[in-house]
Parts: structure tokens; sequence; C-alpha cells
């Protein structure tokens, strides 16, 4: 009754000092505050100054109550929209599941095998992405660089990269995606290569398909695998720059060129494993020279 009997002083301007102190120290002294302040706004009768109090009054207890109401309602309301974030948070999940990652770093390379037990060997500075939990009905892989494929037989499986889909129904092949070089090579049965045009080709065992700062190529190859799974990179007809980014990627070096022509072809390879062996043979067969600081910064120069 205490509280009630401040309350009512308070609205009448009957509060002695010591009252006063006491109602500011209310727990819901600010409420209170903030309702006389809405009350400014409440439009007195022009006939009758106590029914304008009377009418104050009761507007003051319903705006008590409706606060009261709201205060019990806020941890109830916390709850279920605790529930509703959870289940919205389960239902996305299972519409949009999260791939699977797999990515190798710079000098590295990683083997995986699918959950058809298809196996994909990840080159250097290359990423794979795949959903595990629908594998059954959707074989589709995201390849951002380089992997070697070894398909199990069975339905479609597609290789999404930016140039295209590469698609087959089991086999194995070798898909590279990097800037200015696109690369197909199938060592066993067919691939097919779908562009974002609709446009489509056939590439078969023993035959690769090249984009090469847009050109395209298509040749035959005597190759059975990819000779960087076996680390040593081969390289045909590549221009000099994509063997330069080639080594940077394979030795975790950088390689800095001075007078050298980036789109002169070459034809050769290296070595994973000795950093010195794999310089010669990207240098000697163009008549180039190198210097390597305790850094494993590298410049090739041209003689």
């Amino acid at each position: 009754m205490e509280k009630d009997n401040l309350i009512k002083k308070w609205l009448t301007g009957e509060l002695t000092e010591a009252e006063r102190e006491a109602f500011e120290k209310l727990d819901d002294y600010k409420e209170h505050l903030r309702i006389i302040e809405t009350a400014k706004y409440f439009k007195a009768s022009e006939f009758s100054e106590t029914a304008d109090i009377n009418s104050f009054h009761q507007y003051y207890d319903q705006k008590r109550s409706l606060s009261n109401k709201r205060k019990a309602l806020t941890p109830v309301l916390l709850k279920i929209a605790a529930v509703l974030v959870v289940l919205f948070g389960i239902g996305y999940m299972f519409l949009n599941p999260t791939d699977n990652a797999v990515s190798a770093e710079i000098a590295e390379k990683i083997e995986l095998t699918l959950p058809d037990n298809s196996e994909v060997i990840v080159n250097a500075d290359s990423e794979v992405r795949y959903n595990k939990s629908n594998w059954n009905s959707n074989r589709s892989v995201s390849l951002k660089g380089e992997a070697y494929f070894k398909v199990s037989k069975g339905k479609r499986f597609d290789v999404v990269t930016s140039e295209g889909t590469v698609t087959v129904l089991g086999t194995q092949f070798n898909v590279k995606s990097r800037e200015g070089f696109f690369e197909v090579h199938c060592y066993e049965g067919l691939v097919s290569l779908s562009f974002k045009n609709n446009e489509a080709i056939n590439i078969p065992a023993g035959s690769r398909f090249r984009i090469v700062n847009g050109e395209r190529y298509f040749e035959q190859t005597p190759e059975s695998a990819p000779g960087w799974i076996k680390n040593m990179s081969t390289l045909k007809s590549v221009p000099y720059i994509q063997v330069v980014k080639e080594f940077e990627r394979q030795y975790n070096v950088s390689i800095k060129l001075i007078d050298v022509n980036q789109n002169q072809l070459f034809t050769g390879g290296f070595v994973h494993n000795s950093l010195q062996d794999g310089l010669k043979s990207i240098t000697l067969p163009l008549d180039l020279t190198y210097s390597v600081d305790n850094d494993k910064n590298i410049i090739i120069i041209s003689k």
C-alpha cells in the first residue's frame, strides 16, 4: 500500500520531500515518468475538471497494466523466438546442406575418396567442393584449380568450373581451371564439356581440349595419366607464364621475369622435389638464367 500511496500523492502533487525521495527510489520510477510524459498529450474535457482527473487516473492505470503484461510476456516471447530460430536453422540445414570442401595449399597435394569410391587427387593451390548428404542423387563436384579424377561407374558425374561443366559416367580425366588457362584431358572413356552458352563438345580418351587466353586447342596425346600426380609437371606448347605460375604453386616461391617473353610456348617439364633441378628444366631449354635468394625469391633473366 505504501507504494500505491506514494504514486497517488505524486500524481496529485502532495509528496513531501522525504516521500519524493522514497518515490524516486522505486524500481518502476522511470516507467511512471514515461507515462506522465505521455499524459501531457491527454486532451482534457472542457466541461468537468473532476471528470478529467478521473479519466487521467483510468488512463494511467491502463498504461501500468499494459506495461506489466508486456513485461510478463517478454520471457515467453523470447523462448518462442529461440525455438523458432533453432527450428529454422535445422530446416535450413536440411534444405541447404553444407558442402564438403577439400583444399590443397601451395606445394601440397591431397588424395580424396568420394562417397561412391571415386578417387580425386587435388593439385597444389586447388579446391574441390561436393555435397555428401545428397551424393547418391547428385554426383557433382565444384573445382577451382586442378584435379585428377578416377570416377566409379554409375550415374552422371559433373565437375563444375568457371569455364563450363565436365560430365562423365565413369572414366579417368584431368581438369585444370586457372586464370587464363583451361584444360580437360581425357585418359579413359569419354568426357563431355558443356559451356554456359549451351555449347557442348566431346573429348574422347587420348585427347585434350584447351582454352588459352580465349583461344581453343584440341589435340591427341599419348599420356596415360597427368605427370603432376607423380610429382612431375609435364607441359606441352604452354605459354611460359603458365609454366612459371605452376612452378610457384609447386614450390611456394615467387618468380620475377626480366626481359623474358611470357607468351613464348614451352614444352617440357620439371620435378617437384628439387628446386635447382626444376629451375634448370624451365630455364635452360629457352636459354634463360636464374638466381635465388634465401627467401625463395627467384629472378629469371633472358641472356
